[in-house]
This record gives structure tokens, sequence and C-alpha cells, in this order.
């Protein structure tokens, strides 16, 4: 199962795609960390500074709202109240609108930090091989994501870490419609249907039509879909391809951050195109410094022919930043076993995988390497996690 996969032209960021091996893939999957961070969550309230507006975005939101453009009375002690349960406001206005800001709600919104905790987000880590290697969480059966607790720690691997592996799910049903797939997406989060349908087939074929079901080896690659929101900082841990360059050859990260690059998809009925840079960098920074990598835009499948006016010095820095990627030690690589389901954040680790070899005695037209895959709503992804967090905290 994975995060997203191929391509995603034109629509919205999505967190994962889903692969799951019906036979035995004599290939295998390499994994390679280009960076990444968790998506915050957006949030609902008040902002409440005087002379300002406070809105709430839903009716059911615990929020607190003020007429526009509505002062604090001219006195703060008839029109401002600091108590133990709060702020209380009354606002210069005819009737005397009041408005009630709770400790908590304040507290809450005090700063990044005691956000982050509110929200229960999960910070994540870069890795390398042998990092990700040692996880204990990377391989987690399937039958463990059926209990409340067991979800929630392959839902934090995934989010954490980008990648996740999960064994023994069930592959007899085959059909689109009834395959086990679907529910295990379902148990993750929500589907996302794009061009490929709901799931798809990746199986090896004489003449295939797409490079999806080609024997050959792939290079690594990530989808170049739409932006998504601001990512957090990365913690300090060693820094990884796009990180290394920054460190390094700070005039190369800065081109590929600043160098419009196209990818488009233009087969079976499908013309979709899309441009933005290699190295994706996140609008805002908290705390304010050097803005975070949000994502990385790679993929050289379906990349398309560089504009004119392309600097000169972005051919140098991409291939810099390719040996980055193809260096032994970004790469993690596992051959897939039948019932294998691996899911990955599709933004934060590239994929690729060798050329896989017939299946030893299989007969003439058998399908012998046989994947299915599907995407996921990234969302919908931290939402079950957030609020699994919730619930097992007050259980």
């Amino acid at each position: 199962m994975s995060i997203s996969d191929d391509l995603g032209l034109g629509l919205r960021s999505s967190f994962s795609a889903c692969r799951l091996a019906r036979f035995d893939a004599h290939s295998a999957h390499e994994f390679k960390t280009s960076r990444t961070r968790a998506r915050p969550s957006r949030t609902a309230g008040c902002a409440t500074p005087a002379n300002a507006r406070a809105v709430s975005s839903h009716p059911q939101a615990k929020s607190c709202t003020a007429p526009p453009t509505s002062p604090l009375t001219s006195s703060p002690h008839d029109g401002l109240k600091i108590a133990d349960d709060g702020v209380h406001i009354t606002w210069a206005e005819p009737g005397g609108h009041r408005s009630h800001y709770p400790a908590e709600f304040l507290d809450r919104y005090s700063s990044p930090s005691k956000l982050h905790a509110f929200h229960r987000d999960v910070d994540p880590e870069q890795w390398d091989a042998a990092r990700i290697a040692s996880v204990p969480g990377l391989f987690l059966p399937y039958a463990d994501i059926k209990s409340p607790a067991g979800l929630l720690a392959a839902l934090t691997q995934l989010t954490r870490y980008g990648l996740l592996f999960l064994t023994g799910v069930p592959n007899v049903e085959t059909s689109n419609e009834a395959c086990e797939l679907r529910t295990l997406a379902g148990t993750l989060g929500e589907i996302r249907t794009t061009f490929y349908g709901e799931t798809w087939d990746v199986k090896n074929r004489q003449q295939p039509q797409h490079r999806l079901h080609q024997r050959q080896p792939r290079p690594p690659h990530g989808p170049p879909v739409l932006p998504a929101p601001a990512a957090l900082p990365d913690p300090p841990l060693p820094p990884q391809p796009p990180s290394a360059l920054r460190e390094s050859h700070p005039a190369d990260f800065a081109t590929l951050a600043t160098t419009p690059v196209a990818y488009h998809y233009i087969n079976d009925g499908h013309h979709l195109h899309h441009a933005h840079p290699v190295i994706q960098l996140a609008p805002f920074s908290s705390p304010p410094g050097p803005a975070p990598i949000q994502f990385v835009n790679y993929s050289p499948p379906f990349q398309a022919p560089l504009a004119p006016d392309t600097p000169p010095a972005f051919y140098a820095a991409f291939a810099r930043f390719a040996a980055l990627l193809e260096a032994p030690e970004a790469k993690f690589e596992y051959l897939l076993r039948e019932g294998d389901a691996v899911v990955f954040d599709n933004r934060r680790a590239l994929h690729a995988r060798t050329e896989f070899a017939e299946r030893p005695g299989a007969e003439g037209g058998a399908t012998n390497r046989w994947l299915k895959g599907c995407y996921l709503e990234a969302d919908a992804v931290l939402d079950r996690g957030r609020t699994l967090r919730e619930a097992l905290e007050h259980k």
C-alpha cells in the first residue's frame, strides 16, 4: 500500500497510495528519503486583537464573535474583564455585544508548540537506509490494525517516517469492488478517485501502454502534484538529500527551489500538465528562519521538456541532486512478497523498483506479477490519527 503513486497532475495533494502484492514480485522496491514534514491542520477560532473582528468558521465551533470594526469601550474597566475563566469583552456598539474567550482557548493558541500539542500532530523524522531499517514499527501484521491501538501504531509510523509495510493482507478476492485493498484503504483513511479509478491493477504485460506495466527498472520518482498547506519544520536530524544540498551547495539548492519544472501526462485519453520547482519550500516558517522544505517534486518519468529560459545553473544543480538521491545510504530496498502491502507518503519518499524477473514455471500468458494500488486522501489519514490519539488518551 502506498500514499500517493506515480502521478497526481492537477490534483490536490494526496497522502498515500496503496499497493498490495498479489503474486510474488521478483523485483525490489526502493524507497528514498527526500525530506518532508507533516502538513499542519487548518484551525478554526477567533482572532482577538483590539479593533479586529473575531470570527467562527463553523456554527459548532467553540469560538466567539464580535461585530466588524467594533472597538473596546473607552474605559477598559467597563469593556474588558480578565478573570480566572478567561477574558470577557463588551464591545462599544448599540446593545453592547459581549464576547467571552475561555482561558483554555487563549492558552491553546498562545504558542505554536501548544497548538501543535492540541492537534496531536506527529513530528516527522528524516531517515536514511540504516535508520529506517532499525525502526520497530516499519513492518506490522495486517491483523494488528484491526484494533484501535494497532491502527494508531500504523498511522503514527506512517506519519512519522512516511513509510509502512503491512504483512499478511488477504489477496484471494481480486475485484476492484471487493478486494481487501479497499478495506485497508478505508481503515487508514479515504480513497481518492483519479483517472486510474479508485483502485488499479499493475500487471506484467507483453506490450504495456503505461510504464507501470513494464518489466524494466523504474527510476526514483514521486508525483508532480499541486501545492498543499504549509508544513512544520523538521527536527534536528541527519540531513537527507534536499537538506544536504542546502548545506553543501546553497546556490544549487536555491536554483532548484526557484526554477519551475513542467510535468505532464498525455496518454490514454488524458492530457494533464503542471509546473513547480523541484524543491518546494513552505510559504511560512515558525519560528522565523529559513523556509522549511515542504515537498520534493522529482518525477523524471513524467518530466516535460524544460522551458527555453531555464537557467544554465539548473542542469548542474539537478544532476547533483539526482546523485544524492541515488546514494546507497539514501535507499531502502525491499522485495515485496505475496500479501505484503506498502504504504508511503509519495511526496516525502520517492519510490523506484529494479527490473523484475519472470516467475519461474509461469504458463504462457499467465500473470506473474500483480500489484493492486490506490491513493488515499492525506487529510483523512492525518484526521484518523488525531482522533485515535485523543480517544485512546481519554480511555
